[in-house]
């Protein structure tokens, strides 16, 4: 049956185990200060099968230098379309508000049409 609107989310992966950095967590690397993390953080190893939340298709999934293997799974309910955002946000920052990121596995567990 075809549904205008999506009936069901689903995790990003077939076994999503948040073991990284966590949503809201305030992130330092390296001894640098990078800021509030807009997503939630899972280890996995390169080539990992990532599927679509939702209704539609992963656009996006690469491997980064640096990364040490984490997919970075965000939801961003702003007026934003069609743009790359920076996962970390600090006060005073422009670029996004802190209001427009949903905690990924609390919007997917609590999601409802």
């Amino acid at each position: 049956m075809a549904y205008l609107h999506t009936p069901k989310l689903i995790f990003p992966l077939e076994k999503y185990i948040l073991n990284s950095y966590h949503f809201k967590q305030d992130c330092t690397y390296n001894n640098v200060r990078w800021g509030i993390h807009l997503g939630e953080d899972v280890k996995c190893l390169a080539g990992t099968k990532i599927i679509s939340v939702g209704r539609g298709r992963v656009v996006y999934s690469a491997l980064h230098a640096g990364t040490k293997g984490n997919l970075h799974f965000s939801i961003y309910v702003g007026p934003w379309e069609k743009k790359v955002l920076s996962g970390y946000w600090k006060k005073g920052d422009k670029r996004t508000v802190l209001a427009y990121w949903k905690e990924p596995t609390k919007f997917i567990n609590d999601y409802e049409i």
